[in-house]
């Protein structure tokens, strides 16, 4: 890595240190607070790359297992999945706490705005599921109302 000044957000050093501590309690103890300067910069010094591209890893395996590319040749997906599809797919497939990950690898206004593409779309298929994500994860007051204008204007803009 060069020696340039790398700035990280809360969220992305937040993430390292989820996992450091699942894999090693003691030391991830000593970093818990996400916003402490020095430690963004020791995993830095530590290759911080690899371990964010370890979670990707760990998720995407996750969504395999789950069925998420079942016609898809295995190879092929980890080579050529996009944010978007992981985002989506994690989504739809998986458990309450791989979604938290996902908040903390991707920005909400970024998981927001797929889900808002490719779920919200779908109206009735997701629909338990969308009012869920608008309350609990996007602050959504009145999810029945907001699922049913983000529909009308997805059709409006088909119609137009």
């Amino acid at each position: 890595m060069n020696n340039q000044e790398t700035q990280y957000s809360a969220q992305f050093v937040y993430v390292v240190i989820s996992l450091y501590k699942k894999k090693d309690g003691n030391l991830g103890m000593k970093f818990a607070d996400p916003t402490n300067r020095s430690v963004a910069t020791l995993f830095r010094e530590e290759n911080i790359i690899f371990v964010i591209m370890d979670v990707r890893e760990q998720i995407t395996n996750k969504l395999i297992a789950a069925g998420g590319f079942w016609s898809y040749d295995e190879k092929s997906v980890r080579e050529n999945l996009s944010d978007e599809q992981l985002i989506e797919g994690v989504l739809a497939k998986l458990d309450l706490e791989d979604i938290d990950l996902l908040f903390q690898m991707f920005s909400a206004k970024k998981i927001k705005a797929v889900w808002r593409r490719t779920m919200v779309v779908q109206g009735d298929f997701y629909y338990s599921l969308n009012r869920f994500y608008a309350w609990y994860y996007f602050n959504i007051h009145y999810p029945d109302r907001y699922l049913k204008a983000m529909m009308t204007r997805h059709l409006s803009r088909l119609t137009a």
